[in-house]
């Protein structure tokens, strides 16, 4: 399968992240660069996501996630340690017309995240389609050098 890349706007947007760990960490970064309205589900979170929490940049629940959770959203994100409830998450959110990134890999989401450089205004999108992440993300450190 062929993705098709886009840049989407998500200021202001509410944009649900399901899981609080490191993966949803790099995730949520990207998130906070582009000025979404971030809401965090999870019973435990990382320091870093629990400090952007306690300074208000993003909501965080800490609990279980239940399905209403996703009502308004433009963007979910399910980066949990558990598979089965990633596809879960991800089924609800196609079967609501809403986009979805699962961690869990290809096949689960609709949408794959590129490993991403960025320099002013420039940015460079690198995807292997979601099959090497970590090559992806080789070519992007060698290309943030470059820039």
């Amino acid at each position: 399968m062929k993705f098709y890349p886009i840049c989407v706007d998500l200021y202001g947007a509410k944009v649900v992240v399901i899981g609080a760990g490191r993966v949803a960490e790099r995730k949520l970064r990207g998130l906070l660069q582009a000025g979404a309205r971030l809401l965090v589900v999870a019973p435990e979170a990382t320091a870093q996501i629990s400090a952007w929490a306690k300074r208000g940049r993003i909501c965080w629940q800490r609990r279980q996630y239940s399905a209403g959770d996703l009502r308004g959203a433009k963007f979910v994100i399910a980066a949990t340690n558990d598979a089965s409830l990633n596809a879960r998450i991800a089924r609800l959110a196609q079967r609501q017309r809403i986009l979805i990134n699962s961690a869990t890999g290809r096949g689960t989401g609709d949408v794959i995240l590129p490993a991403v450089a960025r320099h002013g205004s420039v940015t460079i999108a690198i995807s292997t389609s979601g099959k090497n992440p970590s090559l992806a993300r080789r070519w992007r450190e060698k290309l943030e050098k470059l820039i």
